[in-house]
């Protein structure tokens, strides 16, 4: 990820980006589904909480991956469109005096 933006890939960088923050709302969404499921689940045992913490990660994760995934696919730019929307960052362009 480092790598591809210090070698001028940005598109790549912007979609590994998109990634790796899905996964962190996965993390921080999963304990708004593990709080209710432990409230419900009564007394719950070692191995209902592996199990509540487990699925609730795995369908926060599939939750934001099936969002993260598409609006990659949605926005992404052809390298045509891409070289030519930020060439403006990569290089300045020269002043005009």
């Amino acid at each position: 990820m480092f790598a591809d933006i210090r070698a001028e890939r940005v598109m790549l960088h912007r979609e590994w980006m998109i990634r790796a923050f899905a996964i962190r709302l996965s993390i921080a969404t999963m304990r708004l589904i593990f709080v209710p499921a432990l409230l419900i689940v009564a007394g719950p045992t070692d191995g209902q909480l592996a199990f509540l913490s487990v699925a609730s990660f795995t369908t926060a994760f599939v939750m934001h991956a099936s969002v993260a995934e598409p609006w990659i696919r949605l926005t992404r730019m052809s390298k045509t469109e891409a070289a030519a929307g930020w060439e403006h960052v990569i290089r300045p362009r020269e002043t005009r005096s």
